[in-house]
C-alpha cells in the first residue's frame, strides 16, 4: 500500500474518532497536521517527478553531454578540416608564430608528396576562394565541375534513337543507343600574390576572406575566359560550336538594316 493511500485512511479513521465521546482533540488535530504536511510534500515530489518525465519525453530536458571540464575538451577534427590545421596554414602565410596544438596539426609535405615543402589548403579556405569564383564567373554555374584531382574517364550516352510505340503482344526490340567514353584531363591556374605588412597584421579570419576573394577573383576572370574562348583547355564553348545560317544564327548585313524579321528569326532559334 502506497503512503498517500495510508494518509487517506489515517484522516479518515481519525474524522471518525472526532465524532465519538472523550476523544483526545489537541492530540489528533496535530496528527492531521501533521499527515497534511506529510501529504503536500509527496503530492509536490510526485508533480515534480511527472514535469521530469514529461520534458524528457518532449525533448525539453537540459542533458549534460561533456561532462569533461572545458579547458580539457579537445577538438575531434583533425587534419585539413580542424581549426588547427586552418589557423597554422593562414599564420604561416603571413610569417607569425605557431602555437603548440598548431605545430601539431600542421603539416607542411602532404602523405606521397615527399619533400615539396607544400601544404595542403584547408578545407575552409578552399571553399571560400570556390565560393568567391562563381560569384565573379558565372560560367562555372553553367557546367559540370567536378571538383578532384587528376585525370577522369567515363561513360556517357552517344547515339541516343527516339522512343518508340509499343503494340500489345509485338516482341520489344531494344533501341541500338550507345555509349561512349569521355577521358577529361586536369589543368592546373595559378595565380601569385604578394602579402604586404599591412595584410600580415590582419587576424586570421579577416586575412582568410581577403585571401579568398582575391585569389577566387583572378582565378575566376582566366577560367572563364577559358570555358567560353578556349585556350590551354580544349572541347570549350568555341571551338565546339559550328556556326550556320538559319540553324543557329541569323546573318546581319548592317548595310541592309535589321529588319523586324530578322528579330523574330533570332527568336525562333531559342529553346522554348
Amino acid at each position: 500500500m502506497g503512503r498517500l493511500k495510508e494518509i487517506e485512511l489515517r484522516l479518515s479513521a481519525i474524522k471518525a474518532e472526532l465524532e465519538t465521546e472523550g476523544a483526545d482533540i489537541s492530540k489528533l488535530e496535530l496528527e492531521v497536521k501533521a499527515l497534511h504536511e506529510e501529504r503536500k510534500g509527496l503530492q509536490e515530489q510526485i508533480e515534480k517527478r511527472s514535469k521530469i518525465i514529461a520534458d524528457i519525453t518532449s525533448g525539453e530536458g537540459n542533458p549534460m553531454v561533456n561532462f569533461m571540464p572545458k579547458e580539457e575538451r579537445k577538438d575531434e577534427t583533425k587534419g585539413v578540416e580542424s581549426k588547427e590545421y586552418r589557423n597554422a596554414f593562414l599564420k604561416a602565410l603571413q610569417g607569425k608564430p605557431l602555437n603548440d596544438a598548431e605545430k601539431r596539426e600542421f603539416v607542411m609535405t602532404p602523405p606521397g608528396n615527399a619533400g615539396s615543402g607544400a601544404a595542403v589548403v584547408p578545407t575552409q579556405t578552399a571553399n571560400m576562394i570556390f565560393d568567391s569564383m562563381t560569384k565573379i564567373a558565372p560560367m562555372l554555374n553553367e557546367i559540370m565541375l567536378l571538383r578532384v584531382a587528376g585525370n577522369l574517364r567515363f561513360a556517357v550516352q552517344g547515339v541516343r534513337n527516339a522512343a518508340a510505340v509499343h503494340v500489345e503482344g509485338v516482341a520489344v526490340v531494344p533501341a541500338a543507343d550507345t555509349m561512349v567514353t569521355v577521358t577529361l584531363t586536369g589543368y592546373e591556374f595559378m595565380k601569385v600574390i604578394r602579402i604586404s605588412a599591412t595584410i600580415q597584421t590582419m587576424g586570421i579570419d579577416m586575412f582568410e576572406s581577403w585571401i579568398a576573394k582575391t585569389l577566387g577573383e583572378d582565378l575566376a576572370v582566366l577560367l572563364d575566359n577559358e570555358i567560353i574562348n578556349g585556350g590551354s583547355v580544349t572541347g570549350n564553348i568555341a571551338a565546339a560550336q559550328v556556326w550556320v545560317n538559319a540553324v543557329n544564327q541569323i546573318t546581319y548585313i548592317p548595310a541592309n538594316g535589321l529588319a523586324y524579321s530578322d528579330l523574330t528569326s533570332l527568336v525562333a532559334l531559342l529553346p522554348s
